[in-house]
């Protein structure tokens, strides 16, 4: 009786249509570009010193500093690192076999001004692609009472072959920010506008104007953008909700996925929402 039923299926099965399969959809986003992380050849230990594959002696950094970031240039040939002890701070290049301090807790204190600061530090630091220059926004720690949170206002520019730290744009008109795959150019976001700017902070062009953070204070989010990696000129994709109200803080607005392209002339299209 079983094999009588097994036939039967077979038969039932052999005569029922094939399931369609789904064609395959061509992606509409532009290949993705993603941030140079440190590889492992670097990497923390559990005591805070630096480990470099291929050096026998991990890094101890002075002044019970424990390492807490660690960020190569795009060649490989020069490390960031960024330490802290609490409320000191450091901040270290490891290039040709040695590692230097460049910028003490003094000096990063005196990049602020505030008078309840109790350490400042590098802030979303990112390489200028084919260079050893690091720009940053700096953020304060305190340990003084309440609540106190960071927004990026502020950009600085560290050569590490020079140790030489400049200030690109003042406190309260930088902003979250980009550097462009070519090197020439960063993409500042501020709370209501997304400006193109060259790697010095000069010949700043505005891109968009309209809500660009999402929140208020402590919870305030910038958009990710995606760089085209095959574009002959700088191309970002980003999402923006331009309609959004941070004063109510509500999130039903319609979000708009725009395309920027930088160069000589930026062009900004409205993708879809």
């Amino acid at each position: 009786m079983m094999t009588v039923m097994l036939l039967i299926l077979a038969a039932i099965l052999a005569i029922m249509p094939a399931t369609a399969q789904p064609q395959p959809v061509e992606c509409p986003l532009p290949p993705y570009q993603l941030p140079l992380l440190a590889p492992e050849r670097a990497f923390v230990d559990e005591a805070g010193d630096v480990v470099i594959s291929g050096v026998d002696t991990p890094f101890n950094l002075p002044d019970g500093l424990r390492a807490r970031q660690l960020l190569w240039s795009d060649d490989g040939k020069v490390l960031l690192v960024l330490a802290t002890d609490r409320f000191f701070v450091g901040v270290f290049a490891y290039k040709d076999g040695e590692m230097t301090q460049i910028l003490t807790h003094e000096t990063l204190m005196s990049l602020r001004t505030e008078d309840f600061r109790d350490a400042v530090s590098l802030m979303n630091p990112q390489f200028v692609p084919g260079t050893h220059t690091v720009l940053f926004n700096t953020e304060v720690s305190t340990d003084a009472e309440g609540i106190y949170f960071e927004i990026p206002l502020d950009l600085w520019s560290l050569d590490l072959d020079t140790g030489i730290l400049t200030e690109r744009l003042p406190y309260g008109e930088a902003g979250q920010f980009y550097v462009a795959p070519d090197g020439q150019s960063i993409v500042l976001m501020a709370h209501d506008t997304i400006r193109v700017t060259d790697t010095r902070g000069r010949n700043p062009v505005v891109l968009f104007e309209g809500a660009v953070a999402i929140g208020l204070g402590e919870s305030v989010m910038y958009p990710e953008l995606v760089w085209d990696a095959e574009a002959e000129v700088p191309t970002f994709r980003t999402l923006l909700t331009p309609y959004h109200d941070p004063n109510t803080g509500r999130f039903d607005s319609p979000f708009v996925v725009y395309e920027v392209t930088l160069g000589s002339e930026p062009a900004v299209e409205e993708l879809f929402s």
